[in-house]
C-alpha cells in the first residue's frame, strides 16, 4: 500500500489521470507477490477491503483497464474464499445464521470477481464473452498466452461460485466451463504460476463424480504435476486431495497421513507461498478436528454412500 500511495502522490500534481491510474494498476496488480509472503492472514484480511474499493473506484474512471480488471478479478476471488467464507465456516463461535450470512456475502463477492474477469477478457478481445456464449471452442481459440492469468481467475471464480451455490441448478450447468477454461490455459502455458493451473484442474476433476465425467486418475495426474511445478512448496494440491478425494472415498487413513504431512511442512521454507500455506495449514487443522463428521463407520454408512461407491467404481 505504501508503494501505491507514493505513486499517487508523486504523479497527481503533474500527470494526466490515466497515468495515475496506470501506476495504481501496476501497484495493485502486483500485490500478490509481496502479500503472498506474509505469515499473518488477519493482517492481510484487514488490508484487502481498502484495495478492493480502490480497484472499484479506479475502474469507474477507466473501465477497460486490463491490469485493474485482472486485479479486481483475482483479489475479489481470493478475499471471498480465504477471508470471508472459510473463516466463517471454521470459526466455532459463529452461529448458523452468521455462517449463512458469510456464505451469501462470499457468493456476492465471487459474482463481482467473475464479472471483472469477463470484462477483462472482453477488454483484451472485444466481444469475447458474447462469442463464447455462441461457440465455446471458437472463442477459446482466440485466447493467447498473455491471457492465461485472466483465464485462470475466471475459471477459479466460477468454480468457487458453483461450490458456494450448490443449490443453484442454473449455475451448476456452467461447471463444464471451468474445465474448458482450465484446459485452454494449460495448452497455452502449462507451467504458469508454479502449477496453479494443474491445481485448479485437480479440484475440478476430483469434485465431479464419475457419472458427470470426473476422473480420479486425471485428478491425481494434475496433483502430481502441480507438486512438480511448485517443487513441492505448495500445500494446496495435498489439501485438495485430502478434502475432495479421501473424504469422498472415505479413506480415513490416507486423509490423516496427508493432513499430517501438510501440518508438518515448514512454511518458512517456501516464503513465496507462505500466506497460502499458512491458510492451508489452518484448514488442515480444522479438517482433522472435524474428521468424525466427515467419516462414518462401515456399519453406519447411510444409503447415499452406496451411490457414491458406484460412481467411484469401488
Amino acid at each position: 500500500m505504501r508503494r501505491l500511495a507514493l505513486a499517487l502522490l508523486a504523479l497527481s500534481a503533474c500527470s494526466p489521470k490515466h497515468i495515475i491510474i496506470g501506476a495504481a494498476a501496476d501497484a495493485l496488480g502486483g500485490q500478490g507477490s509481496g502479500w503472498g509472503k506474509d505469515n499473518d492472514p488477519q493482517l492481510v484480511a484487514d488490508a484487502v477491503p481498502f484495495v478492493l474499493k480502490t480497484i472499484d473506484s479506479l475502474l469507474d474512471a477507466e473501465p477497460k483497464n486490463v491490469k485493474l480488471l485482472l486485479a479486481g478479478c483475482s483479489s475479489y476471488t481470493e478475499y471471498a474464499y480465504a477471508f470471508v467464507q472459510q473463516p466463517a465456516e471454521m470459526d466455532p463461535d459463529f452461529k448458523p445464521a452468521q455462517v449463512e450470512f458469510a456464505r451469501q456475502r462470499a457468493r456476492n463477492l465471487l459474482g463481482r470477481a467473475y464479472g471483472y474477469c469477463l470484462r477483462g477478457l472482453d477488454a483484451r478481445h472485444e466481444g469475447w464473452t458474447a462469442a463464447y456464449q455462441k461457440d465455446h471452442q471458437a472463442a477459446l481459440a482466440q485466447l493467447e498466452k498473455d491471457d492465461v492469468p485472466t483465464i485462470y481467475w475466471t475459471a477459479a471464480s466460477l468454480a468457487l461460485r458453483i461450490s458456494a451455490e450448490k443449490d443453484n441448478p442454473a449455475l451448476l450447468t456452467q461447471l463444464g466451463q471451468v474445465g474448458e477454461l482450465g484446459e485452454r490455459a494449460l495448452a497455452l502455458d502449462e507451467a504458469w504460476d508454479h502449477g496453479s493451473l494443474h491445481e485448479l484442474m485437480e479440484g475440478y476433476e476430483a469434485s465431479r463424480p464419475a457419472v458427470m465425467g470426473g476422473s480420479l486418475e486425471r485428478a491425481k495426474a494434475h496433483r502430481d504435476a502441480a507438486l512438480r511445478e511448485s517443487e513441492g512448496k505448495k500445500l494446496g494440491p495435498w489439501l485438495t486431495w485430502a478434502e475432495d478425494v479421501d473424504v469422498a472415498q472415505q479413506n480415513r487413513a490416507e486423509f490423516d497421513k496427508v493432513l499430517d504431512q501438510v501440518l508438518a511442512f515448514d512454511v518458512d521454507s517456501a516464503i513465496d507461498f507462505r500466506l497460502a500455506n499458512v491458510l492451508a495449514q489452518r484448514r488442515a487443522q480444522w479438517l482433522k478436528a472435524h474428521q468424525d463428521d466427515l467419516f462414518v463407520s462401515a456399519g453406519s454408512r447411510p444409503a447415499w454412500f452406496a451411490l457414491a461407491d458406484a460412481e467411484l467404481g469401488r
